[in-house]
């Protein structure tokens, strides 16, 4: 796989008798997370600009789509087993594109 996310050598077990709590927390508005840098722009503006100029003039995209594709499925998957109430099970073939 590519980007950030690394493939377990053992997947976590969780017991079916045992009961889970899962810690969901909603993300702080924009504006309210101390940022490292100093945004002169909306902080999705720039991303906007980099996707314009690659369709416009083939400048190079600072996120690669598969990269981008990879992290939604692992954020969709996530979401849907807290909703569902169930173990997370990421599967290799999820993350082709």
């Amino acid at each position: 796989m590519r980007g950030y996310l690394v493939k377990k050598s053992t997947p976590l077990a969780i017991s079916s008798t045992k009961k889970v709590n899962v810690d969901v927390r909603a993300s702080v508005p924009p504006g309210q997370w101390p940022l490292p840098v100093k945004l002169y722009k909306p902080a999705h503006q720039p991303h906007l600009e980099n996707f314009f100029d690659a369709i416009r003039m083939g400048a190079p995209l600072n996120c690669p789509g598969e990269l981008g594709y990879e992290t939604a499925v692992a954020v969709l998957n996530v979401n849907k087993a807290v909703a569902e109430g169930r173990r997370l099970e990421l599967k290799e073939e999820d993350y082709v594109v």
